[in-house]
């Protein structure tokens, strides 16, 4: 789904470049942006609508062009609430669907975790499968010699839950990594409002904080599913980054492909092209280096962005 997310954002970014018929001034508001309008779109990053509603936003003096996808009906109501007023004096369209249903888990197979957690053994231990443990002990590769009992539903429950948790704190990661550039922008730029920059620039901030905070927490849900021997060098793995001679925006711009990056690849641990997890990636938990990483420049930015104001 992450995945599914990711491509579908790429493809949100080249709608956004599209003439429309409000006659689009770009991505973000600018000066020739209505007041009222530039608020707007800097309150529905405040309230967090951008988690519930995957949009680009599409500026001109006449009016705004919201184009996207609804993933929650209750953010997609205040977005409406929200533009409702600003109708009666200018164009307001709103371009949005909707996501189809996922398939219910009517079969069997549909409730299997994915292979590369089914397989990862130093995981199932982690979640209280008595079995792991003794197949890494005894260093069979065949699962018949020891005499494994059936599968335990209750694991693969406990599976499926834990690869849904680190997928949607993943697409939440995303989503925020790839406001923040756009915040930072319409943050500086003078010949805006102070009162919207002065927003901005507070949103930027938030989004900054959430994307640290939920690094945080994929690190340490992703972490038992490493082998421990990798975990205690994550520290010194962590990837250095010189972010000192980098303007605001190029450096919200780092973190935020620097993030889209991680994203990608925590999908794809989950998700693997083949059917588990590369040895490489177990063996040199870098992936938790970069999540360490991520959080370590997400607090230098935030720094950066309060004298940026």
């Amino acid at each position: 789904m992450a995945r599914l997310l990711l491509v579908f954002s790429l493809c949100l970014a080249v709608m956004s470049a599209a003439n429309s018929e409000l006659g689009s001034s770009g991505d973000v508001p600018d000066h020739n942006t209505p007041k009222d309008i530039a608020v707007a779109w800097v309150r529905f990053h405040e309230a967090g609508l951008c988690q519930g509603v995957d949009a680009v936003f599409v500026f001109s003096e006449k009016g705004l062009e919201v184009r996207g996808v609804i993933e929650e009906e209750r953010s997609y109501a205040k977005l409406q609430e929200m533009l409702q007023p600003l109708a009666g004096s200018y164009k307001i369209e709103l371009s949005l669907t909707r996501r189809e249903e996922e398939k219910k888990p009517d079969e069997k197979k549909d409730r299997d975790p994915p292979a590369s957690l089914w397989e990862n053994y130093e995981l199932r231990s982690f979640l209280g499968d008595p079995f792991a443990r003794a197949r890494e002990r005894a260093g069979f590769d065949d699962d018949s010699l020891l005499h494994f009992p059936p599968p335990d539903d209750l694991l693969k429950q406990r599976l499926l839950i834990y690869a849904e948790q680190v997928l949607d704190w993943n697409r939440r990661m995303e989503r925020y990594a790839r406001h923040l550039p756009l915040l930072t922008r319409v943050s500086v730029d003078q010949r805006l409002a102070h009162g919207v920059r002065a927003r901005a620039n507070a949103a930027a901030k938030a989004h900054a904080q959430e994307m640290e905070r939920i690094a945080g927490k994929l690190n340490a849900s992703l972490e038992p599913a490493f082998p421990y021997s990798g975990r205690r060098d994550r520290a010194v793995q962590a990837e250095k980054t010189d972010l000192a001679d980098k303007t605001i925006v190029e450096h919200a711009s780092h973190i935020s492909d620097f993030a889209l990056a991680v994203c990608l690849r925590v999908d794809q641990f989950i998700h693997p092209e083949q059917f588990t997890v590369g040895l490489k990636e177990l063996r040199e938990p870098s992936l938790l280096a970069s999540l360490k990483s991520l959080q370590k420049i997400g607090s230098e930015f935030e720094k950066a962005l309060a004298k940026a104001k």
